[in-house]
């Protein structure tokens, strides 16, 4: 299909009529997204401009996603593709830039991650337009800088050699204002509030370049965000929609929590990002009486809770309980998840969840004795800025090599699966994680906090420890506890949740690696470099499965008569009924992307069949009672398959991935 700026009438008359025949044959209902229902008429070019011009930006949710920054992607295809001679439309689009800056950014990433050398051209000269329009009276002239912020700077250059054993701040916090000045992020002195955000992260990806071919990467790294310390605090707007208030600028980044997670390849690396809320803080600042001195203040922090002398002992006994069964049974090895260090020596204080840090392709674990509030506790003790009420902190992974637009459009079906979920009021679960791509082979990832892949669980304990089932009884209690329940209960609601999500969207590479639990319970599927018709090993289809349901977790679930396993059943039934009657929703985003920016994709190559194969998979001609035999028997073809086994045996033997 021609897509290029110059496009022609025949052409532009063929692409019409390809989005006619397929609105037509959507059956039953329209799309229940006003959205999504806005940008199916844009493409078979009957859109009412006045609708879309009545719709939100910006996210007011971060789990029903109704605005239209979350379907960027597919508008901005279409304006790649098609646009050119739609001036009204156009109008519109440059208009939502020059609203939100955070939108402006979004279109931004998006037109540099665009590889298609056809696409090209006309990618460039939007990208030009949207910089053009967005920063109309956003150019700062060239002054002096605020004295404040001088005196800040060496404030911060001692802050920056904190060691990470250090407990108190360097500099006293009675010596720092907690009017914070921030201003654009500067480069070479010129300071520009739309590309201040944009400087930033392409900034830390030049970091990632150069420290991939050197030995000592994290000494240069952490030079690096000295440097970079230097200029802050900003107003760099985090681009997590729905993760930290809108207007939270960064103030810090410590170098002494940054980790590098080196590849033959790659070198990915963790920041965490100290940020607050300006004008909130200001509104707080202005609130407080004169009268109190700063260090009568308090400020709230949710910790982790700390456990009770009481369930020290019962986790002690309940370990002891286990030892004295595996030593009669010669039972199952079993083994611990979630960092939770078993006190195996007798008097030995028991552990604190561990916060995970990984990479979503090569899956590099990193391990700390504390959670993610802990952490942030820690870290905020000592910060010179750890006085600030709107403080807070986020954990971002910055990526060099990897094309994540891939895996940001897979994120955006986990998103709507999540959605379809919800607005049916069925308990599976999914934990969405943003993904941004932010050039050709650059981007941010979200570091999902206190979860742990299946593959660490394995290696953190002693071989009698193997089991999932083990783990859950040590990590919460006997079976017929409250708190094991519930974390059977988010484990089974999780399980339904990805297995559907696995089988719909045939996502593969599912070893232990790829697979995380949290400290709740719930397990967590990241790494979406093979979906829809692009498996590991090409046309070879090693899993050639439904989806990944071992012994293992049949045996934490009860055995095929258990309740638990029931449970599972009626809600990989009841998940796909709902995401069967949204197809029409899912096909138009996934054909939106594909045709156009996303040809070139790995999960495309197969053209229209990896669409056609998802609509196959859905069973359209299937009434709901059939529907429920046919995932029965999804659920029993998937159940301790020898190609999943033998394919976790092979990432063992490869990759020391245990299973």
């Amino acid at each position: 299909m021609g897509c290029s700026h110059n496009t022609q009438k025949g052409e532009q008359s063929a692409w019409t009529q390809k989005w006619a025949t397929f609105k037509a044959k959507l059956k039953l209902s329209k799309p229940r997204d006003e959205i999504v229902k806005i940008l199916l008429k844009i493409y078979t070019h009957e859109a009412n401009l006045e609708e879309l011009s009545s719709v939100s930006i910006i996210p007011t949710d971060a789990i029903s996603r109704k605005d239209l920054e979350f379907y960027i992607p597919q508008l901005v295809n279409f304006l790649i593709c098609e646009s050119t001679e739609n001036e009204d439309l156009n109008k519109i689009f440059f208009q939502f830039c020059k609203n939100s800056m955070t939108f402006a950014h979004r279109v931004i990433w998006f037109l540099s991650s665009v590889r298609d050398p056809g696409l090209a051209v006309r990618s460039d000269e939007l990208k030009h337009l949207v910089e053009v329009v967005s920063r109309e009276g956003t150019l700062l002239p060239h002054l002096d800088e605020d004295p404040k912020r001088i005196i800040l700077r060496e404030k911060i250059r001692i802050y920056n050699e904190m060691k990470k054993e250090d407990l108190n701040p360097p500099v006293p916090r009675e010596n720092i204002e907690r009017d914070i000045p921030v201003e654009p992020y500067p480069r070479k002195g010129i300071k520009d509030v739309l590309m201040s955000t944009l400087w930033l992260v392409e900034d830390l990806n030049v970091i990632a370049e150069k420290i991939l071919y050197l030995e000592k990467k994290e000494a240069l790294l952490a030079t690096e965000i000295k440097k970079v310390n230097l200029m802050l605090p900003a107003s760099v707007q985090v681009p997590f929609p729905g993760k930290v208030p809108k207007n939270c600028a960064i103030l810090h980044i410590p170098p002494s929590e940054i980790k590098v997670f080196e590849t033959k390849e790659r070198a990915p690396y963790l920041i965490c990002v100290e940020i607050f809320d300006p004008e909130e803080e200001k509104k707080i600042l202005e609130e407080e009486e004169e009268d109190i001195s700063s260090h009568s203040r308090t400020y709230s922090m949710v910790t982790e809770p700390v456990p009770s002398s009481a369930e020290q002992s019962f986790e002690l006994s309940q370990i002891d309980a286990l030892k004295l069964h595996k030593k009669k049974s010669n039972g199952l090895r079993s083994s611990l998840g979630n960092g939770v260090h078993l006190p195996f020596e007798a008097g030995a204080p028991t552990g604190d969840t561990v916060s995970v840090v990984y990479d979503l392709s090569e899956n590099i674990i990193s391990q700390n004795q504390e959670t993610s509030q802990q952490q942030a506790k820690r870290i905020r003790s000592r910060s010179i800025f750890g006085e600030l009420k709107t403080w807070r902190m986020l954990k971002v992974i910055v990526k060099v090599g990897d094309d994540l637009l891939q895996e940001q459009i897979a994120m955006q079906l986990v998103y709507k699966f999540q959605e379809i979920f919800k607005e049916d009021g069925l308990n599976l679960w999914l934990r969405p994680y943003e993904i941004l791509a932010t050039g050709h082979n650059s981007g941010l990832v979200e570091c999902i906090p206190d979860a742990q892949s299946l593959d660490s669980i394995k290696k953190s304990l002693p071989h009698e420890y193997q089991s999932l089932k083990d783990f859950f009884r040590i990590r919460y209690g006997q079976d017929d506890l409250s708190r094991y329940k519930k974390a059977l209960s988010n484990f089974v609601e999780s399980l339904a949740g990805y297995s559907l999500l696995c089988y719909i969207l045939q996502i593969a590479d599912r070893h232990n690696g790829n697979i995380l639990m949290d400290n709740e319970g719930h397990i967590i599927h990241i790494d979406f470099g093979f979906i829809l018709n692009y498996f590991p090993g090409g046309r070879i289809r090693f899993e050639d499965v439904p989806f990944k349901l071992t012994t293992e977790f049949l045996e934490l679930m009860g055995g095929h008569g258990s309740s638990w396993f029931r449970y599972f059943r009626k809600l990989c039934v009841k998940g796909f009924l709902a995401v069967r009657k949204r197809t029409e929703e899912i096909l138009l985003l996934l054909e939106m992307t594909r045709n156009g920016v996303g040809r070139q994709l790995p999960c495309f190559s197969d053209g229209e069949r990896a669409t056609e194969s998802l609509k196959k998979r859905l069973v359209p001609e299937m009434s709901a009672a059939q529907c429920k035999g046919h995932i029965v028997g999804l659920i029993n073809e998937s159940l301790d398959n020898w190609r999943t086994n033998w394919y976790d045996r092979y990432q063992y033997l490869c990759q020391n991935i245990l299973y």
